[in-house]
């Protein structure tokens, strides 16, 4: 009887050493698992920062385009300020030369009427 009661006593430890040693598997599994939760949670957070970098990079090379676009109406304004001033320069040149030709059928004129006294008189 006492051997069917240490056979039977041996079992149950030995069964109770596999329960723990199953329950200690288990318990590394889940802390693995969890670890692996949180793993796949930086991970996400990972990708969410690389899309927001993504993001963040394709803004910057709009504003980018629109600066070098604003470079480029900056360079055609200063190219249309330098042909108006070129323009004005004309401008005063041909009032210039228009001033001296008027002048100059002035002068023309005086010299004609001089022309008429001499002749008038003489």
């Amino acid at each position: 009887m006492w051997l069917t009661f240490l056979r039977g006593f041996s079992c149950f430890l030995r069964g109770l050493s596999f329960f723990l040693r199953g329950s200690a598997c288990f318990l590394r599994g889940f802390h693995y698992y969890l670890r692996g939760l949180q793993f796949l949670r930086s991970f996400s957070f990972f990708l969410r920062g690389l899309l927001n970098y993504l993001r963040g990079s394709v803004l910057f090379l709009r504003v980018l385009h629109s600066y070098l676009r604003g470079l480029q109406f900056l360079r055609g304004f200063s190219c249309f300020l330098r042909g108006l001033t070129d323009y004005l320069r004309g401008s005063v040149c041909f009032l210039r030369g228009l001033h001296y030709y008027l002048r100059g059928l002035q002068f023309l004129r005086g010299v004609l009427l001089f022309y008429a006294a001499l002749t008038y008189f003489y």
